[in-house]
Parts: C-alpha cells; sequence; structure tokens
C-alpha cells in the first residue's frame, strides 16, 4: 500500500434498536472529548427491531 493510501481513521460501528436509541448514542458521542473522537467514524444503523438479518 502506498503511504498516501494509508487509512487514519477508525469506522465506529453501532447497532441501535429503535431511533431514541439512536438519539442516546449521539448524545453520549458528543459529549466524548473531542480528541478521543478525531479519529473515529461513527455509523449508527437504526434496525427498528428487525435486525435478524445481522446475526444469521
Amino acid at each position: 500500500m502506498a503511504p498516501e493510501d494509508a487509512w487514519v481513521k477508525q469506522i465506529l460501528s453501532v447497532v441501535a434498536y429503535g431511533p431514541m436509541h439512536k438519539e442516546s448514542l449521539l448524545t453520549a458521542y458528543a459529549a466524548l472529548d473531542p480528541a478521543v473522537k478525531a479519529d473515529t467514524i461513527l455509523v449508527i444503523t437504526v434496525t427498528d427491531g428487525d435486525d435478524a438479518f445481522i446475526y444469521n
């Protein structure tokens, strides 16, 4: 891999059962120190309870 193609961030993927859980996650994420989340891309997937496909 060329140095200019190196990945410098991490992805934090979270599965949320519903919109209220997503809001809780966003609130908690916003409260984190900016240095902690500077290199993190947060991806939240809201399943509305239809999440069997993730675990099977």
